[in-house]
């Protein structure tokens, strides 16, 4: 949801003079490939990768060697047709293709029309006001992103340090000294016309500083007109999140489909022999809504069906010409456990990002998030008990080693002159309390006989400890005042705990069940989703095989990644249960896992676009093909043969 640039008659700030932004960024993606050499999977080979996996220091010392061990054979650059098994969904018209026409008709908007209807802005001359209604939300995300990547329209330049320009937020102008117009070649006006490649159409300077001669002495500083107000870098992860999430909003509501944001915490996380791997989780899923109307209400989800991965990161080779070494160097000693982004010592502005993890460590997370969401999708039929450990010994056995819990080990455990809370002041003016009410007692005002307001102290009556008053004309005070919830001061009338002759420290019982439940042992529970009735939808029936989709997003980018895996190949990464290497009747052996990436299609780019959301809507019918009315198949194939007929 927009908050600041939704505005009815925003103006166009591309036509203004305003403070540079930083200059954009080349685009890279990852492109790495590991080597194919099958190994043995079994309990050692699971284990020396949960070694490596844990002794690591650095996202950057994962090897080749390591990621062999994983027997993934990885084909990149795949045409999306191949991502899809069967023909049943290859051709149009598919499943609901009416709402795909119009889906594709609306993201096919050229870009400026639909950012100015986002913004609320009147169209361009000559061009008709678009009507947005499923990609509304997608092109408000687009927008944000082309505030940060869109170069098209970037124009550097120079005019005289005393003239005003905008004031916005996008790093220093520093003002230069001219002399005369053999300086004015350093001081020219560049353009850049494509997203994250070259300056071109360099203009002369004269445009810019007029009437300069040989004798002037002028200040010049740096200016831009154009659309950004940072470049990638800069870009809120959670913007390039939202966007994904918007495209896939238009394929999934129409299959009783929605996303789901895993809980906050403990997100679930990749587990090789017992040990997560604490950098590797996926953003989000796609899941199906139940037919039950309860469960609907309740916020439960069936599947999950697909995953979306969005990086951070926008440099993944060690390329000097892209950072400092000293970034470099920063970001590779980042350790898995993760730290907060640093800030470039070479840039102004804004932290420099995320740090560096290099080309392997992407794979393996990618790998990895895919290997979460096939083994949520292997849940169907199991339950958390089979995963509990109740068996464990540890459960069984007591705290201290299965030793005697003395009085005094616990902190609830105190007197109250040692409590260690107290500072000495506190526990001076306890000890003059204590001393008062002991006076009180003698004299026979225990508190439970009327006073009157002047007997009662202020500090009693900011402590919510004043005794019964009685009515007084004029007077406010009528009654007990009402007692604070959870408070940590003993209430009145509560009687002092005392042993060995010495007072108790004071313990509200809140804080007592803290301690109580800690004394008891309980077995670890997996990190199941409670919203999740876990079942692989779209599994091939007569096949152990399933397929893993997941939305993998960079820059401006999205492609989409297919994994085949075996049960087997899950039974071994999360228990090391040997593989048998052997192949299945199709050909493929149960210790591999195929993954396949299709090609990076540019969301600004429409034909990229349209090509990407056809792709998941084949896959949104191949994964609800079993869930979808007769009647639809019925519509659909009445299409076909209309078309085949003309």
């Amino acid at each position: 949801m927009r908050t600041n640039n939704s505005t009815a008659g925003a103006d166009d700030h591309t036509t203004r003079e305003r403070q540079p932004p930083s200059r954009p960024i080349p685009l890279e993606f990852p492109s790495y490939a590991p080597p194919f050499h099958p190994q043995r999977l079994d309990s050692n080979s699971s284990s020396s990768i949960r070694d490596k996996i844990c002794h690591i220091r650095s996202f950057t010392e994962i090897s080749d060697a390591d990621l062999s061990r994983l027997n993934v054979k990885f084909d990149h650059d795949v045409d999306l047709s191949q991502l899809l098994p069967g023909d049943q969904f290859s051709d149009r018209p598919y499943l609901f293709d009416e709402d795909l026409d119009s889906m594709l008709t609306e993201i096919s908007v050229d870009n400026q029309d639909a950012f100015r209807e986002i913004l609320r802005m009147e169209p361009l001359p000559g061009h008709a006001k678009p009507k947005l209604a499923y990609a509304r939300n997608f092109f408000s995300s687009l927008e944000d992103m082309a505030r940060y990547w869109d170069n098209s329209m970037d124009k550097y330049y120079h005019v005289p340090a005393d003239k005003d320009i905008s004031r916005k937020p996008s790093g220093a102008v520093v003002a230069k000294t001219i002399k005369g117009p053999s300086d004015l070649s350093k001081y020219t006006t560049s353009s850049t016309k494509t997203n994250g490649n070259t300056d071109t159409d360099m203009v002369d300077a004269d445009s810019a500083i007029t009437n300069l001669n040989n004798s002037q002495l002028t200040e010049v500083k740096e200016v831009y007109k154009g659309y950004r107000f940072g470049n990638g870098e800069q870009l809120n992860p959670g913007t390039r999140v939202a966007m994904v999430k918007n495209l896939l909003k238009m394929a999934t509501h129409k299959f009783m489909c929605r996303e789901h944001e895993p809980m906050p915490a403990p997100r679930e996380k990749l587990v090789i022999r017992g040990v997560k791997v604490q950098s590797v989780q996926y953003h989000f899923c796609v899941a199906r809504i139940p037919s039950d109307s309860k469960l609907g209400r309740a916020r439960m989800v069936e599947g999950p069906l697909m995953a979306a991965h969005c990086r951070e990161e926008l440099r993944f080779k060690q390329n000097p010409s892209l950072a400092s070494p000293e970034d470099l160097l920063a970001g590779a000693t980042m350790v898995s456990t993760g730290q907060a982004p640093r800030k470039s010592a070479t840039s102004r502005g804004p932290p420099a990002g995320p740090p560096f993890v290099g080309e392997r460590f992407d794979f393996f997370r990618e790998i990895g998030c895919m290997l979460i969401l096939a083994t949520q999708r292997a849940r169907e039929g199991k339950s958390k008990d089979s995963y509990s450990g109740a068996d464990k010994w540890w459960v069984a056995e007591k705290r201290f080693g299965n030793g005697p819990l003395r009085w005094g080990q616990l902190a609830i455990e105190a007197y109250e002159d040692e409590d260690p809370s107290w500072s000495p002041e506190e526990r001076k003016l306890q000890e003059e309390k204590r001393q008062r009410q002991a006076e009180e007692k003698e004299n026979g005002k225990n508190g439970k006989e009327p006073l009157n307001s002047a007997n009662i102290r202020i500090d009693d009556l900011m402590a919510n400890n004043a005794p019964p008053v009685s009515n007084v004309p004029g007077e406010p005070i009528s009654g007990p005042r009402k007692k604070k919830l959870r408070s940590l001061e003993r209430p009145p009338g509560k009687e002092e705990e005392v042993r060995d002759g010495r007072r108790l420290m004071y313990v509200p019982p809140f804080r007592q069940k803290w301690y109580t439940d800690w004394q008891k042992l309980k077995p670890n529970t997996p990190v199941w989703d409670d919203k999740i009735i876990y079942k692989h939808i779209g599994q091939r029936d007569t096949s152990e095989w399933d397929d893993i989709y997941m939305i993998s997003s960079v820059n401006h980018h999205v492609a989409l990644l297919r994994m085949r895996v075996h049960p087997d190949y899950l039974a071994w990464v999360e228990s090391g249960k040997e593989v048998p290497q052997e192949g299945t009747d199709d050909g493929m052996r149960r210790d591999v896992a195929y993954v396949q990436r299709s090609t990076w299609y540019d969301m600004f780019d429409v034909q990229s676009r349209r090509h990407f959301l056809i792709a998941l809507w084949r896959v949104m019918c191949w994964l609800n093909r079993n869930c979808i009315d007769q009647s639809e198949y019925d519509k659909m194939e009445e299409r076909r043969k209309a078309m085949r007929s003309m």
